[in-house]
């Protein structure tokens, strides 16, 4: 703040899901924005018509920041907290478009990185993203104007001699398949066009129809799509929020699947050639050394049946992150358990408990063999190939 006059915001998680909390910890921030900040952020600047901090606002200026949904706004003395208990939300995702005039040839060297949705639909209890149980993405026609507009600056740049790596998209969703029928028009588009998938982001349950009817059975219309020549390479195609191989630890994560579903994927998958990457977190609170052993017991045989298309996703976390705004830390605060929580520093304000904040760091495993292990995880892979032999070292 010391090098600049400009009026200073922030948005995203906490701010979203711990306004005040950001607002007040966070001093010389101006704007504390919740939400979707494309949809204010172009309203605040018109409002402060290109002026900066150094200069107070207006009257009519307070009076139509204060109309403004989601935010909280300081300057010197002045305070607005009229609307802060709204969040901005999108609901239509194809109103905001993206200007690939802006492009450069340096900007696309590795292929195109896109987000084309937001939210997700499971309640995973670690998570803290805001829109939890929701999902919002660009429909099928949004997206080809999307890739139509960028193969068309692709030959403003290169003319006829697109490099093929031009040509990829990596999508960071959350969840790229959350809207089973958006992803199968879309993939079929995407087979037809001139473009590749670099990689993309899912969770298990979005390989399950469950509308009432079928629940937890296998979509295949969805899986019949994903094939090989869809992507770009062989060395990752999709990134799976799998995060567990033992029924109990999914139970504690809130993943709302089991074992038996992770392992239909898998299987449907590599049947397909496609080469998957599972996240893995290795320990929480709860997790014993039982635990433990049944994940490494099960990834080893997951390996064994369906090399080279599976594989974990390393380095894995070796703790869980139960955040403050997170559902799992409101479970241990109600367990009496906070204090297996690694806190790196507790914001406070004098005369105001309230606004305490943990920098949760990560969970402490209360099973002492279990929190050994966690720690010393990365040394005892690395003391061995052998997957016997880790156990064997595990359990003793």
């Amino acid at each position: 703040t010391k090098k600049t006059n400009a009026f200073i915001a922030v948005g995203g998680v906490m701010p979203t899901l711990t306004p005040l909390h950001v607002f007040y910890h966070l001093k010389n921030v101006n704007f504390v924005i919740r939400g979707a900040g494309e949809i204010v952020l172009p309203e605040i600047l018109t409002i402060l018509n290109g002026q900066n901090r150094t200069t107070p606002l207006t009257v009519k200026q307070q009076r139509n920041l204060k109309k403004i949904k989601g935010i909280a706004f300081r300057q010197n003395k002045l305070i607005i907290l009229d609307n802060i208990d709204d969040v901005n939300e999108i609901d239509e995702y194809d109103k905001y478009n993206l200007d690939f005039s802006f492009i450069e040839k340096n900007d696309i060297q590795d292929g195109l990185f896109l987000y084309t949705s937001r939210c997700c639909k499971n309640n995973c209890f670690f998570c803290t993203t805001p829109g939890k149980g929701k999902f919002v993405a660009k429909s099928i026609d949004n997206l080809k104007e999307i890739l139509d507009s960028y193969y068309f600056r692709l030959k403003e740049l290169f003319g006829k001699s697109i490099p093929s790596i031009t040509l990829s998209f990596a999508f960071y969703d959350d969840d790229f398949l959350g809207d089973a029928q958006r992803s199968i028009n879309f993939l079929r588009y995407i087979r037809r066009s001139p473009f590749y998938i670099n990689f993309f982001q899912t969770g298990i349950n979005s390989f399950f129809i469950n509308n009432g009817k079928s629940k937890n059975k296998l979509n295949y219309e969805l899986l019949d799509i994903i094939s090989p020549d869809l992507f770009s390479h062989k060395k990752t195609h999709i990134y799976i929020g799998t995060e567990n191989f033992s029924d109990a630890e999914l139970e504690r994560l809130g993943k709302g699947y089991n074992v038996e579903q992770v392992e239909q994927v898998i299987k449907e998958l590599s049947k397909r050639k496609i080469y998957q990457r599972h996240h893995w977190i290795f320990s929480n609170v709860f997790t014993t050394l039982e635990d433990i052993a049944e994940n490494l017991s099960k990834i080893s045989q997951l390996k064994l049946k369906y090399s080279p298309y599976f594989n974990i996703l390393f380095p894995f976390i070796n703790y869980l992150g139960s955040f403050y705004p997170s559902i799992s830390y409101a479970i241990l605060k109600r367990k009496g358990l906070l204090r297996y929580l690694k806190i790196r520093k507790m914001l406070r304000i004098k005369g105001h408990p309230d606004l305490n904040y943990p920098l949760v760091n990560h969970d402490i495993p209360i099973d002492k063999k279990a929190r050994y292990v966690a720690g010393h995880i990365d040394q005892i892979l690395n003391s061995s190939n052998d997957d016997i032999e880790v156990l064997r070292k595990i359990k003793n």
